[in-house]
């Protein structure tokens, strides 16, 4: 097969079962800061749920801030009766416009009132107290209403109000005599000094405790509230009851009583609050255990076994150690903790934790079933959630697959037959940023390893694509070790790429490869990976890296620099490399590169032979390198390399002018496709230029399918201009194309080509973009026929550079072509 791109990633399975005993209630905090946040749709990670109570308000129109569907809801959660009355929305450039607030009442949310949203970027609420352990805004209304923080408080306007604000011990415990802490808050306006706390255990009660230090007020210089020792007590097996309760602050009778007293129920032999999964090897693995108390018990099997037939065995340590696994294999198991035979908590699980394979490990998808979304898709690979976007398992066809525009033909396995499998990242919900991750089985690595090489193939084509981030984990430790952004294939009919790491280091652990996919501004975004594979270094292996040189540039010179960046990837030292170049398909030069090249190490050789690159013009250069019992001879070549030689131009007074009649103006096509050239327009639509001739996207017939196709300008110094000075851009165009596909639009650089940046309309713009929402042409110009329009549009600041140039870009779908795009004057 071919060789990959090279990475590793560890990661460790954690489960999390957070089981609390501080049941808190109201105090004059904002209690958004204690609730789990939820809500219906909406936006995940930058803009999820958890920005709306995360303390965080930033400036208007700056992250982080959560969005939620319209009339869609948002939920606060309390682990216990909490009592609020007051909320304060922190909004940002898309404010509801109403809503609802809702509480819960133990068995159905009860409207509280409707919120009619102001201009305001702030809008606080008030209404009558209500004690719930869920606050609810439903009904949403606005176009994805956005908000920088939602904030919810208890404000008391008592003189004298203590409360009890938690239950705090015991926790993890079991039956027999345990000390109970509770804690106790002044809510009111009056410092308190004294304040009795009284307590009882399943109904007896304890010997009231006085407390007669200092609480201050809320916004006083001392602290509010306290922990206080109330006192031990005998706990029975199972379930107890706890009551904690305040009176006669300062001496007198508490002006709130509601909230005087809080009861709470506590179990003995709490179920374990934190299972992880550590250093699974080929046939062992070791389970951590925290948050429990007592013994352990615990049953494994294979994945999907039933309780009652699995391996049952205690522990008494944290850490459960098993042996005698099989190699490559997902299991599960649960947990209990023991405080006696008669005292034992209920099971947590299933616990899914898998072997490691050995080296050299391969997936390619071949044996998945296609359409799984997860979590689990079988040979051990698991993803974070089901909800999009997310990763799915597919089988090609040949043809688009999914949404439009987006996804690979074929896979990376057999790249020009049907029926091949894959995983791509499925990008049609979600919102900007929201990322998924896939993560592969633990693959152990040998002691007697050299270095472990990763290697994949992507395909990332689509118009609104994100970014791919590959993750090396070796438990709970993660390391970013690649990163892949924006479009990669400019069609989907081009062959997957494939990238590799040398990662060193790892030997007698087992690693983990985790691959995030982060989602664009729409759904054109579809990530896909296939032939994943991790092997041990082998002792010769040279691999061509990248070509430094030529670069586009103004005026390249008849003796151009060749350079290219060679990369020792075996276990030996490289001698006697033979390196190549063919420019524009012409005659090969073969050179050797006159160095050893050490393991591990990247070399930049730079060829004695030059090249001429004076002609204005678009070239091709191919590169290729070999050595002698080379392990690996796929990642020998670099093909269709590009670069451009530009015409050093200047303004002819206050004005640059081509009509295009003697000469193509040093305009320079490239791209995918491209379907570019200087003539005379003879199709149904451009049926002509303006004299004779004109740029247009095929003078006699229609543009070409599935294009990115670039038409660029000569190289401009600015550099004597001031950068106050404005400059204008007039042209004439006529168009057709299928609105909605096949777009048009103009770039810029400052840097001659290096990066580009898109010409965006003036305020006084004419007919620059028809589509000005898209900023793009499209469809058919409004001249009709052989009308062609007059384009006018205010550059920005561009004086004071010395390398400017201006290009033409334009993409086409795969299905109906049209006339295209022509320019002229």
């Amino acid at each position: 097969m071919r060789m990959k791109n090279y990475f590793s990633f560890f990661r460790v399975f954690i489960l999390f079962l957070f089981v609390s005993i501080t049941f808190q209630v109201s105090s004059q905090i904002n209690h958004a800061l204690t609730a789990v946040s939820s809500h219906s749709g909406g936006g995940a990670n930058a803009y999820s749920a958890a920005n709306y109570n995360d303390n965080i308000i930033p400036s208007f129109g700056n992250l982080p801030w959560g969005w939620v569907s319209s009339n869609g809801f948002i939920e606060y959660t309390w682990t216990s009766p909490t009592s609020i009355n007051a909320v304060v929305f922190y909004k940002d450039g898309r404010g509801f416009t109403s809503l609802v607030i809702d509480y819960w009442n133990g068995v159905s949310y009860v409207p509280i009132m409707t919120v009619a949203g102001s201009t305001n970027n702030e809008d606080s609420i008030t209404f009558n107290a209500v004690t719930t352990t869920k606050l609810r805004f439903s009904s949403i209304a606005g176009s994805n209403p956005n908000f920088r923080e939602i904030k919810a408080y208890f404000n008391s306007s008592a003189p004298l109000d203590a409360s009890v604000l938690s239950v705090d011990s015991p926790s993890f415990f079991c039956s027999g005599m345990q000390d109970v802490y509770a804690t106790i808050v002044n809510r009111g306006t009056t410092q308190i000094d004294s304040v009795t706390v009284g307590w009882e255990v399943n109904g007896i009660s304890g010997a009231p405790v006085l407390y007669n230090s200092l609480l201050d007020t809320l916004n006083g210089l001392f602290p509010s509230q306290a922990q206080v020792l109330l006192g031990s007590a005998m706990f029975n097996v199972g379930s107890n009851s706890i009551t904690v309760f305040t009176s006669m602050p300062n001496g007198v009778v508490d002006t709130v009583t509601f909230n005087d007293t809080l009861a709470v129920s506590v179990s003995t032999a709490t179920p374990p609050q934190s299972i992880l999964v550590l250093n699974p090897q080929l046939t062992t693995v070791d389970i951590q255990v925290s948050g429990y108390l007592g013994s352990l018990d615990y049953e494994y099997g294979i994945q999907g076994f039933v309780q009652g037939t699995g391996v049952v065995a205690t522990a008494n340590t944290p850490l459960i150690s098993l042996s005698g696994l099989t190699p490559s294999t997902t299991y599960e198991i649960y947990v209990r903790s023991v405080c006696s035979p008669t005292d034992r908590s209920t099971w947590v699980g299933p616990i899914r934790f898998s072997t490691s394979n050995g080296i050299p490990y391969f997936e390619d998808f071949t044996n998945l079933t296609a359409g799984l979304i997860g979590p689990t898709y079988g040979n051990g690979w698991t993803s974070v959630s089901t909800t999009t976007p997310r990763w799915e398992t597919e089988t090609t066809t040949g043809s688009n697959n999914n949404s439009t525009a987006t996804g690979p033909l074929y896979d990376a396995t057999t790249p020009t037959v049907a029926g091949g499998k894959y995983i791509y990242f499925e990008t049609s919900g979600g919102g900007l940023g929201s990322s998924n991750s896939i993560t592969s089985p633990p693959v152990f690595v040998p002691l007697s390893a050299g270095g472990l090489i990763v290697e994949f193939s992507y395909h990332m084509h689509g118009a609104t694509m994100g970014d791919l981030y590959v993750l090396v984990d070796t438990n709970n430790v993660s390391d970013t070790i690649f990163s892949i952004s924006g479009q990669q294939q400019v069609v989907q009919s081009d062959p997957w790429k494939d990238t590799s790491a040398l990662l060193v280091g790892y030997q007698g652990k087992a690693v983990q490869l985790t691959f995030v996919g982060v989602r664009g501004s729409s759904f054109t975004g579809d990530i896909s990976i296939d032939d994943v594979r991790l092997f041990d270094t082998v002792a010769v292996d040279v691999a061509l890296d990248s070509i430094l040189t030529p670069f586009s540039d103004c005026g390249l010179s008849a003796s151009e620099d060749v350079t290219i960046a060679i990369q020792n990837r075996g276990l030996s030292p490289a001698t006697g490399v033979s390196a190549t170049f063919v420019l524009d398909g012409g005659a090969p030069v073969t050179e050797t590169v006159p160095v050893t090249i050490n393991p591990g190490t990247t070399y930049n050789y730079t060829f004695t032979t030059k090249v001429n690159a004076t002609q204005i013009k678009s070239y091709t250069l191919d590169a290729l390198i070999s050595l002698a019992n080379d392990g690996d001879s796929t990642n020998n070549s670099l093909l269709g390399y590009s670069f451009i030689s530009s015409f050093s131009d200047t303004l002819n007074g206050p004005t640059k002018y081509y009509n295009f009649e003697n000469d193509n103006g040093n305009w320079v096509a490239s791209g995918i496709n491209s379907s570019w050239e200087w003539g005379t327009p003879s199709t149904f639509y451009i049926n002509g230029a303006i004299g004779n001739k004109a740029w247009v996207t095929s003078a006699a017939g229609n543009h070409n399918s599935d294009e990115i196709s670039f038409l660029e300008s000569s190289c401009f110094d600015f550099s004597s201009i001031p950068p106050s000075t404005q400059l204008l851009l007039y042209f004439r165009t006529l168009y057709k194309t299928e609105i909605g596909f096949d777009q048009i639009w103009m770039e810029y650089s400052i840097n001659n080509g290096l990066s580009w940046m898109k010409l965006m309309p003036s305020i006084a713009s004419i007919n620059f973009y028809n589509n000005t929402t898209a900023n793009v042409w499209e469809g058919f110009s409004v001249g009709g026929v052989g009308t062609w329009l007059p384009v006018l549009n205010d550059l920005p600041a561009l004086g004071g550079n010395s390398k400017v140039k201006f290009r033409f870009a334009f993409v086409s779908n795969s299905t109906i072509v049209n006339d295209g795009f022509a320019f002229d004057e």
